[in-house]
Parts: structure tokens; C-alpha cells; sequence
């Protein structure tokens, strides 16, 4: 559609709706998590520093920041909200199993 047309103008307007809508929902979605009840590990014993200790390579500190972070929101009373990305072979496993 042709710039300042109406039909550019009906798209625009709709667009716009609708991302406001979806932010709405983020915002309920997101009030909802922070209210519900989870369940708040306890803090890592002598076994987790056996495991951790076990694992072949030393963390990067990406990986060490990481893995603090998560098992931080894993003592949490309420659901965590996390997601770790990374280039494969950069140690997402490791993260994940010290978690578990």
C-alpha cells in the first residue's frame, strides 16, 4: 500500500491495536506469574558441589553467572521465568543439569 493512503492508514491503525492488545495480555500473563504459587528449592548441598565438581570443562563466566542466576530463581516461592540461549557447544546442558 501506497504511504498515507487509507488503506495504508487502516493497516496502521490495526497494527497498532493489536500490539496493544497482545502487551495487554503480556501484562496479565505476567501479573498472574508473579502472584502464582511455586515451589522454592532448597539451597545446593555438599552432593551438587560433588556433581558440579565431577563435569570435565571449568565454566565460563557466562556459564557461572548463569547458573547462579537460575538456581537463585530457583529458590524463588513463584514460577521461574528464565531462558538460557547460547551457540551449541557453549555449555547449556551443564546449566541445565545443575539445575535438575
Amino acid at each position: 500500500n501506497k504511504l498515507g493512503s487509507d488503506a495504508w492508514t487502516a493497516i496502521k491503525n490495526k497494527t497498532k491495536k493489536k500490539i496493544k492488545d497482545i502487551a495487554a495480555e503480556l501484562i496479565k500473563l505476567y501479573a498472574q506469574r508473579k502472584v502464582a504459587k511455586g515451589f522454592a528449592f532448597t539451597p545446593d548441598t555438599y552432593l551438587q558441589d560433588e556433581l558440579e565438581a565431577s563435569f570435565m570443562y571449568e565454566d565460563t563466566p557466562d556459564q557461572s553467572k548463569a547458573t547462579v542466576d537460575v538456581k537463585a530463581d530457583m529458590e524463588k516461592p513463584h514460577p521461574m521465568d528464565r531462558l538460557i540461549c547460547g551457540d551449541v557447544g557453549f555449555g547449556k546442558t551443564e546449566i541445565a543439569i545443575r539445575a535438575a
